[in-house]
């Protein structure tokens, strides 16, 4: 049960780590005593970093990756588990799972693109299974200092982050953030600094979780806002392997601060303050033994000896070390499980390598070029981790490729009465254990082994371990000695680029020609691992086959020719896929056979088979022959040269064929290719066209009709209405003569209908008439009463009849009346209904 009284983050965290199981807290009890023997060593094997760069360690050696996600700036965090297996890694805005993809609740975090150290990664203390990401925000914006805990054991054991997420510890800060391993190597310090000030903020994170209330140390120079000269917000903060040590980068003002720190209680105090002279200080990182501190301005590179531990020698140490080439500025450093520290510079395909940081100035043997990133950039950020996994181990190791002896040096600082090493290498039986100082062992296989070393003193037992990866050899397979045909050539392809090849300890190349018997040899030799392989194969000549497809030929379209050859106790294959000894073809084209002999010696012929294109005829589209007439068929002109010979369907042998009657022609020509073509034509009778239309007919106003004609004989003719349609019938809505005419090439018809229209409406009676013999509106017409009697009365306005008409037939004027508004009534005494309304004259 949770204390009410607990701070609210350790209240989150400890209900997160009471809700598993029961079962799962011992596994992991079981687990972190098992391992607390060892120190790890591998979860900063993986880096991603730059534009999509990344670097695997986990061989022992740097190999690039390929496969990152991220493209950034400046800071970034990767962290592996102690295996060297990716868990996840982070821009400080979004958190990428081992699989490469953004975890569900990954997006969002604190961090900054251009904030120096955005994020680093601490494990939660005694379990395996959750990560604080804290993150820093750019140039002391309002974000400030923030953490958010990953839990592995979400989304399917891929990792996501909790719902603790984006917790604020303190704002303002500078772009700084490193972690320490606490003195009992179990706990964590988290070291912030503040903004516009010179205090160090101290976080302790136990496996109760993080300390949300920090120490807060004074110490050393303030970083300030230097107004239109810039931020010393910028610039890195590392600390030391050991744990004794933090330098912090103050960009502006040019100023290395190295501090002490005591990794028991968590106190900073300072040491010395190294002006930097070259310009603005950026990167910082010490060498694995915790002596040498490196630095980077703009376009330097410098190195302090810290052994001495007397500021005034500090400060007289300082020494520069490379000169940029002025095309990419130097960034940040960062010290790898390889003991080497790297260098970023911008935007750049290679990093810079210091390939022995323990040495003096003059053999650190710094390579400005170090390392290819395979295609990648690097910009001026590396990742971030607790520099403990960079201490020294207690012994090292060498010559770790698969069947080579490994060698072990014993160089722990306590005096041994004796020792004992157990190589993890169970299956090598009694060889797994050795009490020499220095063995050497061979590992029965190529992978991780745990390596403990035991070391007696004064009868107390002290335990060293390490994983130790044995390379596996690079593949390799020339395959069993081989015969060849005579004449040929045989490519020997070992193609990887991971390897140097190296041919008959001559020849360096991954591809290699054989043109004559012998015996040949390669070595492969890994870039990375210098693991290296090889393998010999022999090689000896057989007789080709002999055989002949004979002469190239032609046949004409459509015709097919045999080819082929035998040989007994051989193979047939051809290009056309067939496997018979001889095939019939009717295309153009090379034709190749090729045979193996029961030797599997295998020789190849063609043959080019040309197509003679047939003469292409052509009597025409089939027609129509009239009554009583005569058609002549023929060729056209420029087809008849290449024609050698006629035959008609009558049996005639002439150019041309006089016809009177239907029937159905042909005609076989041969050419001068002796090709035969044929083409048919048909030959219809055609008859006298007829049409009629219907009688003229009336039609209401408004409406269609649909003008239907009665054809006959009508085949192959051409129908024309008169206006122009060509349709077997027309729709109409208009007064007027419709005119429809068939035709063939024999003869042609027509025939004309009129269609009248008549208003089919309701009673349609106007208000006004202007009877001024224009022709206009004279008369009082009223629409719809055709056929029928209607009674019109006609009334002024002083109700005087002025016309009165039974029968009305639309002929009232208003003659002898002036102008002015009059009042009707009209009424249909059979159909009993009448209208009444005004009707106004104006002339």
């Amino acid at each position: 049960m949770i204390s009410n009284n607990c701070k609210p983050t350790f209240c989150e965290i400890a209900e997160l780590l009471s809700t598993k199981k029961l079962l799962s807290l011992i596994f992991i009890l079981i687990i972190l005593s098992s391992t607390k023997k060892s120190v790890a060593q591998r979860e900063a094997n993986i880096w991603y970093f730059g534009v999509y760069a990344g670097l695997d360690f986990n061989s022992g050696i740097p190999i690039p990756l390929k496969d990152g996600k991220i493209s950034h700036w400046e800071g970034v965090a990767t962290f592996a588990d102690s295996l060297g297996n990716l868990l996840f890694y982070t821009d400080g805005i979004r958190v990428w799972n081992r699989l490469h993809n953004v975890m569900k609740n990954g997006d969002g975090l604190k961090g900054d693109p251009s904030s120096t150290e955005c994020a680093i990664v601490v494990p939660m203390p005694k379990n395996n299974k959750l990560y604080y990401i804290i993150t820093v925000d750019n140039e002391a914006y309002e974000d400030g200092l923030c953490y958010s805990i990953v839990d592995m054991n979400l989304d399917n054991g891929n990792g996501d982050i909790t719902d603790i997420k984006n917790i604020q510890l303190v704002t303002p800060v500078s772009e700084k953030i490193t972690a320490i391993q606490h003195a009992n190597n179990e706990d964590f310090w988290v070291i912030a600094h503040g903004y516009q000030t010179d205090s160090f903020f101290v976080y302790k994170i136990t496996e109760q979780g993080l300390n949300p209330e920090p120490t807060i140390y004074q110490t050393g120079t303030r970083h300030i806002n230097l107004g239109i000269w810039g931020t010393n917000a910028i610039g890195y903060m590392r600390a030391s392997p050991d744990g004794h040590k933090i330098a912090a980068a103050i960009n502006i003002s040019q100023i290395i601060d190295v501090l002490n720190f005591n990794h028991e209680t968590g106190e900073i105090t300072n040491f010395v303050n190294i002006f930097d002279i070259a310009g603005s200080s950026y990167g910082v990182e010490f060498s694995a033994d915790s002596k040498k501190l490196y630095s980077t301005s703009m376009f330097s590179l410098y190195q302090t000896d810290l052994s001495s531990n007397i500021p005034e020698e500090v400060i007289a140490s300082r020494t520069k070390i490379a000169t940029s080439d002025s095309r990419h500025y130097f960034g940040a450093l960062q010290l790898a499980t390889d003991g080497k520290i790297y260098m970023a510079h911008d935007s750049s395909a290679y990093l810079g390598v210091i390939n022995k940081p323990g040495e003096k100035p003059e053999k650190c043997e710094f390579v400005q070029n170090g390392l290819f990133l395979e295609g990648r950039k690097s910009m001026i950020g590396l990742p971030n981790f607790i520099p403990a996994y960079f201490l020294p181990p207690d012994f090292k190791y060498s010559l770790t490729c698969f069947n080579d002896f490994t060698n072990f040096y014993f160089q722990s600082t306590i005096a041994a009465d004796s020792v004992k090493w157990d190589f993890g290498d169970t299956q090598s039986g009694e060889n797994n254990h050795s009490t020499e100082i220095e063995p050497s062992h061979l590992f029965s296989t190529e992978g991780d082994f745990f390596v403990q070393l035991f070391i007696y003193k004064e009868g107390n037992e002290y335990i060293k371990s390490q994983f130790v990866k044995i390379n596996q050899l690079p593949k390799l397979e020339l395959g069993e000695d081989t015969t060849i045909c005579k004449h040929e050539k045989l490519l020997l392809t070992v193609d990887d680029p991971n390897n140097n090849v190296l041919w008959n300890n001559v020849i360096n190349t991954p591809y290699f020609e054989i043109t004559k018997p012998g015996k040949y040899f390669v070595q492969l030799t890994n870039k990375y691992t210098k693991c290296k392989n090889s393998d010999t194969i022999k090689i000896n000549y057989a007789e080709l086959p002999n055989f002949n497809l004979g002469e190239d030929d032609a046949i004409c379209r459509g015709d097919s020719l045999r080819i082929g050859a035998y040989l007994p106790n051989a193979k047939f294959i051809w290009n056309t896929a067939q496997t018979d000894s001889f095939i019939f073809v009717k295309n153009q084209g090379i034709y190749k056979l090729q045979i193996t002999d029961s030797l599997n010696c295998v020789n190849n012929d063609s043959i080019n088979i040309n197509i003679n294109e047939l003469t292409i005829i052509d009597l025409g589209k089939d027609t129509i022959i009239c009554p009583n007439t005569k058609i002549k068929l023929s060729l056209k002109p420029e087809e008849q040269p290449k024609i050698a010979k006629y035959l008609w369907s009558d049996k005639s042998n002439n150019k041309e064929l006089l016809i009177d009657k239907p029937d159905k022609y042909w005609l076989q020509i041969t050419d001068t290719n002796s090709c035969e073509t044929t083409d048919t034509i048909v030959i219809n009778e055609a008859f006298l066209p007829e049409v009629r239309l219907a009688k003229d007919t009336l039609i209401c106003e408004d409406s269609i009709f649909v003008l239907t004609p009665i054809f006959k004989n009508v085949d192959f003719s051409k129908i024309i209405w008169n206006n122009n349609s060509a349709d077997t019938f027309l729709i109409v809505s208009q007064k007027g003569f419709y005119h429809v005419k068939v035709k063939n090439i024999c003869a042609e018809d027509a025939d004309t209908i009129f269609v009248d229209t008549k208003y089919c409406g309701e009673v349609d009676i106007p208000n006004i008439i202007t009877p001024n013999s224009d022709q206009l509106n004279n008369y009082f017409i009223i629409r719809g009463i055709e056929n029928q009697q209607w009674h019109l009365e006609i009334y002024n306005r002083w109700g005087t009849k002025i016309y009165d008409n039974l029968n009305y037939d639309n002929t009232w004027d208003a003659t002898g009346h002036a102008d002015g508004v009059y009042f009707y009534i009209f009424t249909n005494h059979k159909k009993n209904i009448f209208y009444t309304g005004n009707i106004s004259v104006y002339r």
